[in-house]
């Protein structure tokens, strides 16, 4: 009867968190849908190329201010939510760090800005792009998923997002507009990220208080292994822009970033799946290693089917939906629709033996060696391909990348698993249950207390 109510719970907390993460990224899909089409017709795709190629440069020092902290730190909330005292202590440690880097990054961004004479000619849209920091560091995302508090993340996103697409419309009218596009983007970063203190002030108790360099540090060490896991996944995802305007033309950036909003639309409803899940996998996995491993693959079994449909529409109808998102003159994306249409189907794989399966079972060390080999192998072979047949090669290099990593992760998991014996004809027996670790930098200085944090 427990075990019964325990995956009742379990099943009822991920799928309300599911549900308010899908309508925001049904939001995300749709109003995209409405303003990219409209700024590709008015800034045309050589302003857009220059948008995403400071997008992705700034996207470097959005990895470095994060440091990992979206896994490690959501992985110690889930772990001290009963514990407020020790909760409030990693969230102004977490918060401290993340303004650290974010300090530093700014000093290096500024300087790369005006030295190098291709961002020089473009210095106000990238230094206005950094604002896509600003998240970093008021907007605790890590924090809500490790509480498994999804509708907060959901609803401020989707109020930003709405007023932001507001402003597109109103403010930008011509090619000269564009460098209103990312000062629209801080706006909304501010006002998200001051909502979200706000309620984490009010709501849970948690204000920021000054902690000392030892709490900063622990933090940083212990998100470390996930920051070059998050580092590696920028360089092969949202960094592609980047790397492509460094060997193409602004305009060819330009097709290329719209062809992979389209092939992403499916895929941020699987991220909303793995954004839920993963605090949860965390907990199980440290209670009970089969366990964890048979909601694993009853996961992704049921995960595959509307994957697959979400993948075979944008590769089979890319004539269609190019022309009727873009309109005529855009052409060259549907070649790069046919080919990155999979990528959702592929990406399905990586999050599920990667995400959901080497950091929740505590194996971040192996998952980030991996991610490191197979960035690099990205990075060598995206250039190769880039110089040789343009914006086509780079999609071609993310389908390979992208493969490459969900392999290896199957690889590795299934390893790993069969040492602990989980992996083999036992695998459906229980293994010992484990108390749940937490981190002894918190619990050695305050006394553990029973009230967990919850909101007014």
């Amino acid at each position: 009867m427990k075990v019964e109510r325990a995956n009742s719970s379990f099943a009822w907390r991920v799928l309300s968190n599911f549900c308010a993460l899908s309508s925001l990224q049904m939001a995300n899909m749709l109003l995209p849908l409405v303003s990219l089409p409209y700024l590709m017709r008015v800034l045309g795709p050589e302003k857009i190329g220059v948008l995403a190629i400071a997008e992705g440069f700034t996207q470097c020092f959005v990895v470095l201010a994060n440091w990992g902290f979206g896994l490690s730190a959501s992985r110690e909330v889930s772990l001290l939510r009963d514990r407020p005292q020790e909760l409030a202590r990693c969230y102004s440690a977490v918060v401290s760090a993340r303004l650290t880097l974010s300090l530093l990054g700014l000093l290096v961004f500024v300087g790369v800005i005006f030295t190098v004479p291709m961002f020089r000619t473009e210095r106000f849209v990238f230094l206005l792009s950094y604002g896509k920091v600003i998240p970093c560091i008021l907007f605790p995302i890590w924090f809500f998923q490790g509480l498994e508090r999804m509708h907060f993340i959901a609803v401020l996103n989707l109020l930003g997002r709405i007023s932001s697409t507001a402003f597109i419309f109103l403010l930008i009218a011509n090619e000269h507009d564009y460098v209103i596009v990312p000062v629209i983007t801080m706006i909304e970063a501010i006002f998200v990220g001051v909502a979200a203190q706000s309620i984490v002030f009010a709501g849970f108790r948690l204000p920021f208080t000054l902690v000392g360099p030892r709490l900063v540090f622990g933090q940083l060490r212990e998100a470390a292994s996930f920051f070059v896991v998050s580092c590696s996944i920028v360089l092969y995802t949202t960094t592609n822009p980047f790397l492509l305007g460094l060997f193409v033309a602004p305009a060819q950036v330009g097709y290329f970033k719209a062809a992979y909003q389209i092939a992403r639309a499916s895929f941020n409803l699987l991220h909303c799946l793995c954004f839920s899940l993963y605090p949860a996998m965390c907990k199980i996995a440290s209670e009970s290693a089969s366990r964890a491993w048979q909601v694993l693959k009853r996961t992704l079994f049921l995960a595959m089917i509307p994957t697959a449909i979400g993948s075979l529409i944008p590769t089979v109808c890319a004539a269609q939906i190019s022309r009727l998102a873009f309109g005529p003159g855009f052409d060259e994306t549907i070649p790069l629709l046919h080919v990155l249409g999979i990528l959702p189907f592929i990406g399905l794989f990586t999050n599920t033996f990667g995400i959901q399966g080497l950091l929740a079972f505590g194996h971040q060390n192996a998952f980030s060696r991996l991610m490191v080999f197979v960035t690099c192998i990205h990075l060598i072979i995206a250039s190769l391909l880039c110089m040789r047949f343009g914006a086509f090669g780079m999609a071609v290099s993310v389908i390979i990348t992208e493969t490459l990593i969900a392999f290896g992760s199957f690889r590795l998991l299934r390893n790993t698993l069969r040492q602990t014996g989980v992996f083999s004809d036992s695998c459906c027996e229980s293994t010992p249950r484990v108390a749940a670790h937490v981190p002894p930098r918190y619990s050695s200085h305050s006394q553990l207390c029973t009230r967990g944090a919850s909101p007014r």
